[in-house]
């Protein structure tokens, strides 16, 4: 038990921010699941031109947050390997 509290605290600031960030892609990738579902959907039923436009302009905000959530991924990686090699 006592170990599992002192890796709590010895959790570098960079690995914590690579568990956000995959839970934030967890979020972003069913969103775009959803989004991409909706335009089907929309494009199936035959709604407006306006209607699918926005759908699709949901997913393309939705592929560019993805898109940052890779940048920053490496980023992170980046820095906790450097952290890593450093304690060594």
């Amino acid at each position: 038990m006592e170990n599992k509290q002192e890796e709590n605290h010895d959790i570098s600031p960079a690995k914590s921010a690579l568990d956000d960030n995959w839970n934030e892609r967890k979020h972003l990738v069913e969103l775009e699941f959803n989004l991409r579902s909706k335009t089907e959907e929309l494009i199936q039923e035959r709604a407006s031109r306006a209607e699918i436009d926005k759908a699709r302009q949901e997913e393309a905000e939705c592929r560019a947050s993805l898109t940052r959530n890779s940048e920053q991924y490496e980023a992170l990686v980046t820095t906790w390997v450097s952290e890593v090699l450093k304690e060594n």
